[in-house]
């Protein structure tokens, strides 16, 4: 019997999500886009995250540059994270963290918390659509060890815009 991967589920009391959701900058120019969880009232003891994003040319116009864990939840001590990488190859960049939480009560909240911070870097004129994978995304229940991600609706579109060619400086002649 082939028994086929746990999806995030539409009955889930947990949330994630992209902050913000929609930004345009100019090559060269980096910006951070925050990942917030809800555990929904309930312990947890892990948060994975998989996003991704496609890109048409050799390089995708936006990379990332670096992925930080909020350094307020490494600081209790209660936090680890195994996983942290973001390969860009084959026309595809993926975003992985999974940060487990250690403590024997498991970490709950009811409000938003900043989980990490992905720090892009806009590099040529295009446009990502960056999408959680609802397959490998989770939030783990401490007592259960099940999935509760409500399936994520987040998506985070990013723009590098065009560089508009300057007109040629004026200079004014005074007679």
């Amino acid at each position: 019997q082939l028994v086929g991967k746990k999806a995030a589920i539409p009955t889930g009391t947990a949330t994630i999500r992209l902050s913000p959701e929609t930004k345009t900058v100019a090559p060269g120019t980096t910006f951070p886009v925050q990942i917030f969880f809800s555990t929904g009232g309930q312990p947890i003891s892990a948060v994975t995250v998989d996003l991704s994003y496609p890109y048409a040319d050799s390089q995708p116009p936006i990379i990332v540059s670096n992925l930080q864990l909020n350094a307020s939840l490494l600081a209790t001590g209660e936090w680890s994270v195994p996983i942290k990488n973001f390969p860009s190859e084959n026309g595809l960049t993926r975003i992985r963290l999974a940060a487990a939480n250690t403590s024997l009560g498991g970490y709950s909240s009811t409000t938003e918390t900043l989980l990490a911070t992905i720090i892009f870097q806009g590099n040529s004129p295009g446009t990502i659509t960056v999408t959680f994978n609802p397959t490998e995304s989770k939030i783990t229940v401490k007592s259960t060890g099940k999935d509760d991600l409500l399936t994520p609706a987040s998506t985070g579109v990013y723009t590098v815009q065009s560089v508009s060619a300057s007109p040629p400086p004026t200079t004014g002649v005074v007679p």
